[in-house]
C-alpha cells in the first residue's frame, strides 16, 4: 500500500508540473512603422497573450514624442484593453486574458523615429478540461498522504 501511494504521489506531482509549466511565448505578428495606422486582424488561439512595444522618439522632438494602440476584437468596437506611452516610458507590455478571435490595432503615433509591436500567445495556457486534471491530481495526492498518515498510526 505504501508504494502504491509514493507512486501516486509521484504521478501527481508529475501531473501538476506538466499542467502548471512556465509560460512559452510564440509571436503571432509583429508590427513596425514611425505613424498610426489601423493593422490588418490578427488570430490569437489562446486565452493568454500579451503585446510587446518599443519605440524610438524622433531626435528633433524626443519630448513630443508618443505611442499608444487600442485593441479592438474583429467583431466588435469596445476595445479589449490599450497601451499609451511617451519619452519617459519607450518600452513596456501589457497582457490579455482573452482570446481565442481575431484582432486588430489602432496604432497612434507621434513625432517617432520608429515603433515595434509584438503580439505573442502563450503556448502552455492551460485549457478548461485542465482544472479538472489539477483536482485530480489535487485529490490524488490528499488521498495519498491520508493512507501514509493511516498506515504509520497503525
Amino acid at each position: 500500500m505504501r508504494k502504491l501511494c509514493i507512486v501516486l504521489i509521484t504521478l501527481s506531482i508529475l501531473a501538476l508540473v506538466g499542467v502548471c509549466s512556465a509560460a512559452n511565448w510564440q509571436t503571432i505578428t509583429t508590427f513596425t512603422g514611425a505613424s498610426g495606422t489601423t493593422t490588418d486582424y490578427f488570430n490569437v488561439p489562446t486565452d493568454e497573450w500579451k503585446l510587446t512595444w518599443s519605440f524610438t522618439p524622433d531626435p528633433k522632438y524626443p519630448e513630443y514624442s508618443s505611442l499608444g494602440a487600442f485593441i479592438y476584437p474583429r467583431d466588435g468596437d469596445i476595445y479589449v484593453d490599450y497601451f499609451d506611452a511617451d519619452e519617459k516610458q519607450t518600452s513596456g507590455t501589457i497582457y490579455i486574458h482573452e482570446g481565442s478571435k481575431d484582432y486588430y490595432l489602432k496604432i497612434m503615433g507621434a513625432n517617432l523615429q520608429s515603433y515595434r509591436i509584438t503580439i505573442e500567445y502563450d503556448t502552455t495556457a492551460i485549457p478548461e478540461y485542465s482544472t479538472i486534471a489539477i483536482v485530480i491530481a489535487l485529490a490524488l495526492v490528499s488521498i495519498s498522504v491520508i493512507s501514509i498518515r493511516n498506515k504509520a498510526k497503525n
